[in-house]
């Protein structure tokens, strides 16, 4: 059997032109907006503000860059009916000025590596009568909370004139994006794995509006909430400073709580006086 086992359809990122489509029906709709007065309502954080719509497919920036990876079930060894592709949707960074550019990447290089290696396994089997390739279907989501709720809408509908019609949804990096597109995954009734986003409050608000229209949790995630990691780094780092500084009050060795004041850079008493946390994005 021949090893060319991927069908690569790349769009050159400079010309697409999604504005080309023909929008036909509304469809529902996450819409997003700067959060320009400082609301603290419940659908409104520090920054953004969001409300479910009926509308129009969204629209994209014009040049919107998309990306596809697809299994060549031509080449599946199989004696199950075919049961065609399963279009697996993913808002992405695809831009290489967007904030999230590489790491995005990495989502990508794992879909079209399981696009490749779905030809030697056979085939995704559906209850041991079928077999189905996977097509990975990248939008670009310009790593912005304005922009990742329109492409995840677009990768859809595209019985209303959007871009895709995706099966499943993969969610965008981080829980800053994700927060927004499973909640459009939601409105759609479309399941999403969140390979990128820890933090738990994602799928809670996803679960909360899911209970609203009378479903089932559909938003997944595949990492362990950052409250854990972060959480236990913390703890050690503070307690750390307390077995310093209960050890200079016992007469113990100080040299720790010098070095803690020397590289705070500011007066202190103690070591978990002199702690600074910086955070960075």
């Amino acid at each position: 059997m021949a090893l060319s086992i991927l069908l690569a359809a790349v769009t050159d990122l400079t010309k697409t032109d999604l504005e080309d489509c023909v929008r036909k029906e509304d469809v529902p709709f996450i819409s997003v907006t700067r959060n320009d007065l400082g609301l603290s309502q419940q659908r409104c954080d520090a920054n953004f503000c969001w409300q479910k719509l009926t509308s129009p497919v969204p629209a994209l920036p014009a040049g919107t860059p998309h990306l596809a990876y697809e299994t060549d079930v031509d080449q599946l060894c199989k004696s199950e009916t075919d049961a065609g592709v399963i279009i697996v949707g993913a808002p992405a960074s695809l831009q290489p000025d967007d904030q999230f550019s590489s790491i995005s990447m990495q989502v990508r290089r794992n879909c079209d590596l399981f696009a490749r290696m779905l030809v030697g396994r056979g085939g995704i089997r559906i209850n041991a009568t079928q077999v189905a390739g996977v097509k990975c279907v990248f939008l670009g989501d310009g790593s912005s909370q304005l922009q990742v709720t329109n492409a995840t809408s677009r990768l859809i509908h595209s019985e209303a004139g959007g871009f895709a019609s995706a099966d499943f949804l993969l969610g965008p990096y981080g829980s800053g994006l994700t927060s927004y597109a499973s909640k459009q995954a939601v409105a759609d009734g479309t399941v999403m794995v969140a390979p990128a986003a820890s933090d738990h409050s994602v799928y809670s608000s996803a679960a909360a509006l899911a209970q609203e229209d009378g479903l089932q949790p559909l938003v997944f995630g595949l990492l362990s909430g950052s409250e854990n990691w972060a959480r236990r780094g913390f703890e050690a780092v503070l307690k750390a400073a307390e077995d310093c500084d209960t050890g200079c009050d016992a007469g113990g060795e100080c040299d720790c709580q010098k070095e803690c004041v020397r590289r705070a850079g500011e007066p202190s008493e103690t070591c978990l006086g002199a702690l600074r946390v910086g955070y960075v994005e």
